[in-house]
């Protein structure tokens, strides 16, 4: 929880001064000795109502209860019935935290300095030295300006970490997409390729004109689209190094991920039930992408040696993925390559995607609907 989330809640403390005013100023009334004059209750009164309702408005809610307060500093007060002016105090915390800028935080302190220094210069029952009077400023106005100072820079530098949070978040999930169609584009390419090959095959072989022409027109408007598609593709991939390829044995790339984690020094256990037709294109290439993934962060956040678990069921509605581990750190969110990629690359291909602690371990578990599934 950032300081913004603690101001927050904490609203219900705005309403206290309406049910702690009246007991000071009842607490402060001696039969026979001293009473609270009806201007003081009123005006001490609108003080705590304008305190509780102003959240919205912390300027405005600073200079009224500066003015109050100056009048209550003026009038004669008894016991703990003085210490309501400085209800004004709290405003000012509250302004220099959440003011909207540097010169409403600078006019709600002068407000309120004024009120404190005509006050110290006036007081009927002593007037304040040099000294004294800046003892009161800093009590009254220098420290409470300071913590609402402080406040403030802690709001700012949690909205920063929201923003990045934010935009890492963003950035995940734009990776995963442009990741993914760029695997899609080339398996688009890859059967266009296919489709204009077997086109140009049947034209040599159709004797009947007509068929031929309708032959010529599929080969040279599929071979223009296929043209895009290699245009496309090198625009997407100019900022990459490789060129992502149709997954042709989903279970060779799923056991070579395996012993990659094993040769590095971790106890792999894998069971993979998967039938080579069960996932489409794009299926198949999350379920590598985000088991490689998985694995690739067992390795970089786990003990070596210890125990992994893969296991690959199949449906037949959906294939559902699990690796395991004794992992005791939570990977971290936030790279395009971690959870948040992965949950990404799920979403699009139709999936879902769920990680966290388990079994005194961590877990990320994987479902994908199956091709006929998706028919």
């Amino acid at each position: 929880m950032d300081a913004m989330d603690g101001i927050r809640r904490m609203r219900w403390v705005r309403w206290v001064p309406l049910v702690v005013t009246p007991v000071l100023l009842l607490a402060s009334t001696y039969p026979g000795r001293f009473h609270v004059s009806p201007l003081y209750w009123v005006l001490s009164l609108l003080a705590a109502a304008i305190f509780a309702v102003g959240e919205r408005r912390p300027l405005a809610t600073s200079l009224a209860l500066s003015v109050i307060g100056g009048v209550l500093l003026a009038q004669e007060a008894w016991g703990m019935s003085g210490l309501v002016p400085y209800l004004a105090v709290i405003a000012l915390l509250d302004l220099a935290a959440r003011g909207r800028d540097g010169r409403s935080i600078a006019l709600g302190t002068a407000v309120w300095a004024a009120a404190v220094v005509l006050h110290a210069v006036t007081d009927p029952y002593g007037r304040s030295g040099a000294a004294q009077l800046a003892v009161q400023v800093l009590a009254y106005v220098g420290l409470p300006l300071a913590a609402g100072l402080y406040l403030r820079s802690r709001i700012q530098l949690a909205h920063q970490d929201r923003l990045r949070i934010a935009a890492e978040l963003t950035g995940a999930q734009q990776t995963e997409r442009a990741a993914l169609a760029r695997e899609l584009h080339d398996l688009v390419a890859h059967h266009m390729a296919a489709i204009i090959m077997r086109v140009g095959v049947a034209r040599t072989r159709t004797p009947d004109g007509e068929s031929k022409a309708v032959l010529d027109d599929v080969h040279a408007t599929a071979s223009e689209a296929l043209g895009n598609i290699r245009s496309l593709l090198t625009a997407i991939r100019a900022d990459q190094v490789g060129s992502p390829t149709e997954i042709a044995d989903v279970r060779g790339e799923l056991l070579s991920a395996v012993e990659r984690t094993r040769a590095a020094g971790f106890a792999v256990t894998d069971s993979i039930e998967l039938d080579d037709d069960a996932l489409d294109a794009i299926g198949s290439l999350t379920l590598v992408r985000v088991t490689q993934e998985a694995l690739t962060n067992v390795m970089k956040h786990a003990a070596p040696g210890s125990a992994v678990e893969l296991r690959i069921a199949q449906t037949p509605t959906e294939v559902i993925a699990q690796v395991h581990s004794d992992l005791s750190g939570t990977p971290q969110r936030g790279s395009g390559h971690g959870l948040d990629g992965m949950s990404e690359r799920a979403r699009l291909a139709g999936g879902v995607l769920d990680a966290g602690p388990q079994d005194g371990g961590w877990s990320v578990r994987l479902v994908v609907p199956t091709q006929e599934a998706r028919r």
